[in-house]
């Protein structure tokens, strides 16, 4: 069949029976081949998520592990160092914690020693004063003069030895009269009392060591 233009229906009809035709018998493979890409879609797309994942398990261990350093920190900075030496057992440095006492010290280093002076020592020392970092803790000991003949010792200072100046309780005015203190000087050693021993002087950075050296021979605690 013809149009008026010359145009053949019939063959535009068996082409498009033709197409049909080749269209069902194709239809299962488009069907496999739709199913192929949507599986593969899907194998992308948990691919993806399971890299995502161990991103954040990370980033939850690197907290963990810096609040753990941090903690470690902490605890590291309540521990102070100090140096306790004299009539001791085992002078050496020690850290304790911040908030320890001399007592604490002292049984770190294992207890007096035999040639602690008791007397002096119970008479000077606060055993239970609270300690700080870089402090020095001297037990006195017992001089060679006093461990041999102790009376003797006491009645050669009572005739004959001159007054020491103690620096837990001397005043203004006899700490002053000292050789290189002066008035500031006086002052800040008040300031800073007690002291367990001479040298915290020194250590305390209250007076330089060629002005302790002018004076040890006349001060006591």
């Amino acid at each position: 069949m013809s149009g008026k233009d010359g145009f053949n229906f019939s063959l535009l009809i068996a082409r498009i029976a033709n197409v049909k035709d080749y269209l069902s018998q194709r239809q299962k493979p488009i069907g496999l081949v739709l199913l192929g890409l949507i599986i593969i879609s899907g194998g992308i797309w948990g691919a993806l998520n399971y890299k995502k994942n161990p991103e954040i398990k990370i980033v939850e261990k690197t907290d963990q592990h810096q609040e753990t350093v941090s903690q470690d920190e902490n605890q590291t900075s309540n521990k102070i160092i100090v140096d306790v030496s004299g009539a001791v057992k085992n002078p050496d440095v020690y850290s304790l914690d911040e908030n320890s006492r001399i007592q604490d010290a002292l049984d770190q280093a294992g207890g007096l020693s035999e040639e602690a002076d008791l007397d002096l020592i119970s008479k000077n020392i606060n055993f239970a004063e609270k300690i700080f970092d870089g402090q020095k803790i001297y037990f006195t000991k017992k001089s060679a003069d006093n461990s041999q003949n102790p009376n003797q010792e006491s009645f050669s200072q009572t005739e004959t030895a001159p007054s020491k100046i103690s620096l837990n309780k001397a005043s203004y005015e006899q700490l002053d009269s000292l050789p290189g203190i002066g008035e500031k000087r006086a002052k800040a050693i008040i300031d800073n009392r007690p002291y367990q021993a001479l040298e915290d002087l020194i250590t305390r950075k209250i007076i330089p060591s060629s002005v302790f050296e002018k004076i040890k021979e006349q001060i006591i605690l």
